[in-house]
């Protein structure tokens, strides 16, 4: 039940009258009476910058227990009941308010002095520092800073130092970035009427996939010379090498550069780099080495004995690069045509030697006919003709074709000549209409131009005709 604070009092001085009689009537202690709230400390005035928050104290005395409450401007603040109290964040409209504070007890209340809060303006003070940030190159990024401090604020982003045109927000976007941005610093300066505050560098790390940027380049050697291939990537991370020779992995060889200290034919081959980090490969093109060697026989022909009429074949072998030719030679005299690392005279041959048949002066193209074997030869003339000779599949060789008796079917540089044992061509034109010289082709044997099948084709150089 709740009395009103005349009966309280009533109530009290009854029990102080009884106490002191009864002490004085039967010779026992007495008990003080209760004692109403006394203020010994006042709050204090309290001057703030907008933004921080004030605290009010006062101390008082009395009876326990003593209830608190804080008025702003005379009126009571909300759950402010306890011996200080502390201010919401501060506005400039706050300052001039006063604050006071009521003291109770069952005895009854006190209230304190006014407390003036005073608010100035604040300069800038960064609350949240703008942060590093990483990204991928060709992405954005973005740096924000919180601050407080009386408005107005204005800001001013700076990369490396140099202020950035336009970057007068919170917060700042970056372009598509390179990987040129990586490591660059950005700071904002935040300024109001009181001052100015530099925030701490927020550094950008651009992270990018490897880029060769200086391919390996080929080489071509001599064997025991040393090589060198050298490659260079950009990346970042900073990106490891990888080298490659065709598709099998060089174990070990993993720095920007391959040395071949004495190069072999075995070294020869295409050689590559391959580029990586935690975003990705990249593969250099590839880089030709070339050894260079003189040919050396690896296998020698061997002298062979045999009787009339037999074939006789020779053989060599011999390693080297570029890779080595061939020309055979009887008693010292290069045998024409003679030029593949093995060489045959077959038994039938009609001059017993090299020779299988003669008299053409210049064939420019010659082939098979694929369905019966026979040779057609396009032989370019001297002047005046062009002409086109043929060997059946089943000659014996020792042909004479003609040349330098006949040009054609015609005597050359002769009226007359003597044509016994000759070969004479299937086949002449002139050189009227522009030509000039016969090109070979095929028999043709196909299955689209019915009418052309078992038809020798055959060109001429200038004039273009078929």
């Amino acid at each position: 039940m709740r009395f009103p604070k005349q009966a309280l009092k009533a109530i009290y001085a009854l029990s102080a009258a009884l106490t002191l009689y009864v002490g004085c009537g039967g010779g026992g202690g007495s008990t003080p009476p209760p004692v109403a709230p006394t203020i010994s400390v006042q709050p204090a005035n309290q001057t703030v910058l907008e933004g921080a928050a004030a605290t009010f104290t006062v101390t008082a005395t009395g009876t326990a227990p003593l209830t608190y409450q804080w008025k702003k401007g005379g009126t009571a603040i909300t759950g402010a009941t306890s011996a200080s109290y502390t201010t919401p964040a501060t506005v400039l409209a706050d300052s001039g308010s006063s604050f006071t504070v009521t003291v109770s007890n069952a005895v009854g209340s006190v209230a304190s002095s006014a407390a003036m809060l005073t608010v100035n303006p604040a300069p800038p003070t960064i609350t949240t520092q703008p942060a590093n940030a990483t990204v991928t190159a060709g992405a954005t990024a973005t740096f924000t800073v919180v601050a407080t401090g009386t408005a107005p604020l204005s800001y001013q982003w700076k990369k490396g130092g140099t202020a950035i045109t336009g970057a007068t927000s919170t917060s700042y976007t970056t372009p598509a970035t390179t990987l040129a941005d990586n490591g660059a610093s950005f700071t904002v300066t935040v300024t109001n009427a009181q001052g100015t505050v530099t925030s701490s560098a927020a550094v950008l790390t651009v992270q990018a996939a490897p880029v060769i940027t200086i391919q390996p380049v080929g080489a071509t050697v001599t064997a025991g010379v040393a090589v060198t291939f050298t490659a260079a990537a950009t990346g970042n991370p900073a990106p490891t090498f990888q080298w490659f020779k065709g598709t099998t992995l060089l174990t070990g060889q993993t720095a920007a550069t391959l040395t071949i200290t004495s190069a072999t034919l075995a070294d020869a081959g295409s050689y590559t780099v391959v580029a990586t980090n935690t975003l990705g490969t990249a593969t250099s093109t590839a880089a030709v080495l070339v050894v260079n060697q003189a040919p050396v026989f690896t296998t020698q022909p061997a002298s062979q004995t045999v009787i009339a009429p037999a074939s006789v074949t020779f053989t060599v072998a011999a390693s080297g690069f570029p890779v080595p030719t061939y020309q055979w030679q009887k008693g010292g005299v290069a045998i024409s045509g003679a030029t593949s690392a093995t060489y045959s005279i077959p038994t039938g041959n009609p001059f017993a030697s090299e020779i299988w048949s003669y008299g053409l002066r210049n064939p420019w193209r010659f082939s098979f006919d694929r369905a019966t074997g026979d040779l057609f030869i396009a032989d370019v003339g001297q002047n005046l003709f062009e002409e086109i000779d043929i060997q059946p599949a089943t000659s014996k060789g020792g042909e004479n074709y003609g040349w330098n008796i006949m040009e054609g079917f015609h005597c050359f540089n002769a009226p007359t000549c003597n044509q016994t044992g000759l070969t004479l061509p299937v086949q002449e034109y002139g050189h009227d209409g522009g030509n000039c010289s016969v090109t070979g082709g095929f028999v043709y044997r196909g299955a689209q131009f019915k009418a052309l099948q078992g038809i020798y084709i055959y060109g001429d150089f200038c004039s273009g005709r078929i």
